[in-house]
């Protein structure tokens, strides 16, 4: 009997998160940061998940845990979960990225007023579900990828990067990507996304995916400081590696901030202590639903979640007694008709960071002038959607690497 009812419970925990996947809204409002974690790892790794539950149906049924009714529900309402997770997988194969308010079909070009003649995408390129199968995809071996090179050493700390590249290069140098990881700036790795990181280099791209001081033991604006110092660094020694020294900005959530304020404080040299006359403007930035505004969390959105993660462990200061601190190091306070191309990239579906923080960021990038700024809006996409190769991440790497295309 605690058997069945040890299955009951396991049942009723998938079922919720069932639930969360497919209508997350149903319970940001309840949950929010709380269970968002488990629902992210469940919504990224759905045939993992179904498989891991055949598998545990299998070891109870051994057990006998089926033999009464309690279990018996505890199959029914695994079923019913299994069932709901299948159908939102396959529907993310239908799914369309919107860009600029307009859905992008597979054979169609995203930005074709920045287009060259001919740039056209292969037809009948639709996404498949076997990388979120078997978490591999062709990229994988046509990279090279040298690890740990040290390009600062600050605070008794070796900050290291990864280098991938295509393994069959042209002669010419590539373009420069500094991708940047996120992680709430107090964890995180500069492997964490390397289907986005093998794809971009297959591409015909160098990526440079750099590690980056984390909070509380150094608070925010210290990896700020790190990644101005890691354009620098591309700027210096990207040729050596075959990229550009003229490096585009890329992060996902921290690291899509940090990517944020690459391109939009590029001119600002007071964010580059000791290196004051290095020259750390980016080309570009590819903004995946990173924050970029903390002085309205503070000021109009109280959380207290995030402003416990705020001000005990990123910036290990009160807003109330610091406040230009927090200002200094969000990217809206850098606005400007000078900001080189971005393309802002957000999920419909993260209960983390809503979308809504990527339309205030496009609306006020707009009203400052910038010259050319796009929206991608991923329908169905939870946080961190582009670390599992799902259809998802799929069509928005298609997006990405056309949107690299035109600068």
């Amino acid at each position: 009997m605690m058997l069945s009812a040890l299955y009951l419970f396991l049942s009723l925990i998938l079922l919720f998160l069932a639930v969360g996947v497919v209508r997350p809204r149903w319970l940001s409002q309840t949950i929010g940061l709380v269970a968002s974690v488990p629902l992210l790892l469940v919504s990224l790794f759905v045939p993992q998940i179904v498989f891991a539950g055949l598998l545990t149906m299998l070891l109870f049924a051994h057990f006998g845990a089926f033999s009464t009714t309690v279990g018996l529900v505890g199959l029914l309402i695994h079923i019913l979960s299994w069932g709901l997770l299948i159908r939102y997988l396959w529907q993310l194969r239908s799914v369309l990225p919107v860009v600029d308010g307009q859905p992008i079909v597979d054979a169609e070009h995203p930005f074709p007023d920045h287009a060259e003649e001919g740039q056209d995408l292969e037809e009948g390129r639709a996404p498949s579900l076997w990388p979120s199968l078997f978490l591999r995809t062709p990229s994988i071996g046509k990279v090279d990828v040298i690890r740990d090179v040290v390009y600062r050493q600050v605070d008794g700390v070796r900050l290291r990067l990864d280098v991938y590249r295509p393994k069959n290069r042209p002669a010419e140098l590539l373009p420069s990507i500094l991708f940047v990881h996120g992680g709430a700036w107090v964890v995180g790795s500069k492997r964490q996304s390397p289907f986005l990181m093998f794809d971009l280099a297959a591409a015909g791209y160098v990526v440079f995916a750099v590690s980056y001081r984390l909070a509380p033991r150094f608070p925010l604006p210290s990896a700020i400081h790190d990644c101005k110092a890691a354009v620098a660094w591309v700027r210096e020694h990207g040729p050596e590696y075959g990229g550009t020294p003229f490096a585009i900005a890329m992060g996902n959530s921290a690291g899509g901030h940090l990517a944020a304020m690459l391109a939009c404080s590029g001119s600002d040299r007071s964010l580059q202590p000791g290196f004051e006359d290095k020259d750390c403007r980016v080309r570009g930035g590819v903004i995946l639903y990173g924050l970029t505004d903390f002085t309205g969390i503070f000021e109009h959105h109280p959380h207290p979640i995030a402003h416990y993660l705020l001000e005990e462990l990123v910036f290990r200061r009160r807003y109330r007694e610091d406040a230009d601190v927090f200002r200094r190091a969000q990217p809206v306070s850098y606005l400007s008709a000078d900001i080189p191309p971005l393309l802002l990239i957000h999920g419909e579906h993260d209960v983390m960071i809503p979308i809504v923080e990527a339309h205030n960021f496009y609306q006020r990038l707009k009203e400052a002038g910038a010259r050319r700024v796009h929206l991608c809006e991923v329908p169905m996409a939870p946080h961190a959607f582009e670390i599992a190769p799902t259809p998802l991440q799929q069509r928005t790497q298609r997006i990405i690497e056309r949107f690299l295309a035109t600068l």
